[in-house]
């Protein structure tokens, strides 16, 4: 058996590429994680303690990058192009969530404005938040150029 082809290889530069749809996949499964804790969060802030609805959401969302950067990249991007550069990495990737952030919080915001349920408005900032930062991140970070 030649060194390629052994099966004890730990190392993801020696694992074979993640399609596009698994990577998706493991991104969705982590986001869905970061979305548990972000909801954990904005129902204790929003209905708990009663606070400022879209304030909580924002806060919230914040909460729940933190999860979803540590999460996505230790197990969903194998190509990173900053690996080298955390901190530009870091940076690029918070970016990318606050403009998923505001969209949240506009969303909620009009929502509110709106009279629309809380979650009702969440649902629909989650889809959009979720597109638009998913996007930035595959297409700034995480492909080869």
């Amino acid at each position: 058996m030649d060194a390629s082809s052994s099966t004890a290889k730990t190392s993801v530069s020696h694992m074979p590429a993640k399609s596009f749809a698994g990577e998706f996949l493991a991104y969705m499964t982590v986001s869905a994680i970061a979305l548990v804790v972000d909801l954990a969060v904005l129902y204790v802030l929003a209905v708990l303690l009663a606070l400022d609805k879209p304030a909580s959401a924002l806060v919230a969302y914040c909460v729940g990058f933190v999860v979803h950067y540590a999460l996505a990249v230790s197990h969903v991007f194998e190509y990173r192009r900053y690996a080298q550069r955390k901190g530009i990495e870091l940076t690029m990737y918070a970016l990318a969530g606050v403009a998923g952030a505001t969209a949240s919080y506009v969303i909620v915001l009009a929502g509110t404005m709106l009279a629309a349920s809380l979650w009702a408005s969440k649902a629909v900032a989650v889809v959009v938040s979720f597109a638009i930062a998913y996007s930035l991140r595959r297409y700034l970070l995480f492909t080869r150029t």
